[in-house]
């Protein structure tokens, strides 16, 4: 990734984007695997607010393509959404922010 992109979609800089790999090992964060990571985010756009705000809020962590789809599909695996559902709540990015 570069700076570019991550400041135009995410509001994050590269150096945030790596110190948030470091803290997670570079592992997902809900699998602790380490496959493709991809960052993770929110899908709120703005706080309407704050006008033009809180793009750095929207990053919750790096996961791996298998738990991102995981989220978004249906599956009823307890174990797996308990370590989701901690995820969410206590996203490691807000260690960071």
């Amino acid at each position: 990734m570069t700076n570019k992109y991550l400041l135009d979609k995410y509001g994050w800089t590269l150096v945030e984007y790596n110190q948030l790999g470091k803290l997670q090992k570079w592992l997902c964060a809900i699998c602790g695997k380490k496959y493709r990571l991809n960052l993770d985010h929110e899908h709120l756009l703005k706080d309407k607010k704050q006008p033009g705000s809180a793009k750095r809020y929207k990053v919750r962590g790096l996961i791996c393509w298998k738990c991102n789809k995981y989220l978004i599909s249906r599956h009823k695996d307890s174990r797996m959404l308990r370590k989701a559902t901690e995820y969410l709540d206590c996203p490691p990015a807000r260690k960071i922010i």
